[in-house]
This record gives C-alpha cells, structure tokens and sequence, in this order.
C-alpha cells in the first residue's frame, strides 16, 4: 500500500542516514592510527589527516549540493547509488606501507595514501546527510528533515566513543578495516533498496526538482554578510578541532 512504502522509506532514511555518520566518524581514526607510526607519530600526521578530511567533507556538501539542483531526485539516487558501488570497489580500505626516502615530504605521502585508499568512500559517505534530508523533505514536504540531522549527530557521537572504548581495545586493524567495509556494505544495500522503494511510491518524479536559480530571484536574496558569517563560523570550529586534538 502507498502509506505503508513511505513509511517504509522514512525508516530506509533514518537508517542510512545513523550508519553512514557512523562509517564517516569511524573511518577517520581508524585510518589515522594505522598510518601514524610511519611517519614518526608526529602531531603534523594527525593535523594532515584532519586537512584531508575536513577537505573532502566540504566537497562531499558541495557534491550533494550540485546533485540536488542538477537533478530530479529518481536520477540523484541513481547516481549516488553508482557512486557507492564505485567506492566499494576501492575496499579495503587499509593502505599498504610506503618506503619512503628521507627527503621524503610526509604531508604529501599522507594525502596521498589517504585519497586513493579511503577518498572516494568517505566522499560519498559525507553526501550522504544532506542528500537524504533532501530526498526526505520531498516525499514528506509537511515534515521538517531535521531528525535525521540529530540522527546523524547520535551516529557520530556513537562512533567517537565506540573506536576508544570497543574497536581500538578489542580488535586489531585489519579486524576494524574488515568491520568498517562490512559497515560500507550495508549502507550500500541500504541505498539500492530505498532507490527501489522510491521508484514504487505513488509520486509523479518531474515534481520532485528543487526550483532552478532563476525561481529565487521572486525572494529576498541572502545577503553577502550572512554567508559570509556562514563560512567563518564553521571554518573556526574546524581550526578549534584541529588545535585542540
């Protein structure tokens, strides 16, 4: 019945949604502390691991950005869902160890361990929370997609806890990189079956397209101050992470 397959998909959503905050959470420890003892344990290793990541967490937005006005969202979950399936081709995601000169510049080994073993699954995993917003506050436009935003933060709290106190004491790397392509795994059966889902619903997929940039002329434009504030107070909080881990 349609009642039932959009509640179906809100579950699919949420679910998603708490595993891949997560797998985004999860990885970033997991892959910093198998690399770190090759190049000397040094705090620039972790401070170049945040660069990579905080980086690539601003392209995932800007992914899901783009997709979202580029695309009804049958073809944004069509491509996501390629997405995903290309970025579990890259799995394992634990780097063989270089040999590096002495010369050898650390920051750039590091960026580019990091991108080819683990850049394009955390790429994907970071779009993951707007675009489900998104797709969420389409099928339910009378319902605000602002759980799955504390759903997320429930999922990266969880991870942030979970690697200390289970992961790190109980499991050895390879053990947490086989647990976190497992966890991949799931996410990626979870996006199929919410595509097949949405392609059952009773929805019309020409009215599901955000409005082109010429519809928000008619409103009020977002003034240069605003995003402006929107750029810097994130940036802080990024530059107050980094210094304080």
């Amino acid at each position: 019945m349609p009642g039932e397959r959009t509640s179906h998909f809100a579950w699919q959503c949420a679910l998603t949604t708490l595993l891949s905050a997560v797998l985004l959470f999860l990885v970033q420890p997991i892959i910093s502390k198998i690399i770190l003892p090759w190049f000397g344990g040094s705090p620039a290793v972790w401070t170049t691991c945040m660069l990579f990541f905080q980086t690539l967490l601003l392209a995932g937005y800007a992914y899901a950005h783009w997709l979202v006005r580029a695309f009804n969202q049958a073809w944004q979950m069509r491509i996501h869902a390629f997405m995903a399936l290309a970025a579990a081709l890259t799995l394992p995601i634990t780097p063989g160890q270089p040999s590096l000169d002495a010369d050898a510049e650390p920051a750039r080994w590091i960026l580019w361990l990091l991108g080819m073993n683990v850049g394009l699954p955390f790429f994907v995993v970071s779009a993951t929370g707007p675009l489900l917003q998104s797709w969420f506050s389409h099928i339910y436009p009378g319902r605000p997609p602002y759980r799955l935003y504390a759903l997320s933060n429930i999922g990266s709290l969880a991870a942030l806890w979970l690697f200390p106190l289970v992961l790190e004491p109980k499991l050895n790397s390879a053990q947490q990189d086989l647990l976190w392509s497992a966890g991949f795994g799931i996410y990626l059966v979870l996006l199929f079956v919410m595509q097949v889902t949405f392609e059952r619903l009773p929805v019309d997929e020409n009215e599901l397209v955000y409005p082109q940039p010429a519809t928000h002329k008619e409103k009020d434009p977002v003034r240069r101050q605003d995003i402006l504030l929107w750029m810097a107070l994130p940036a802080l909080a990024s530059v107050m992470l980094v210094a304080v881990t």
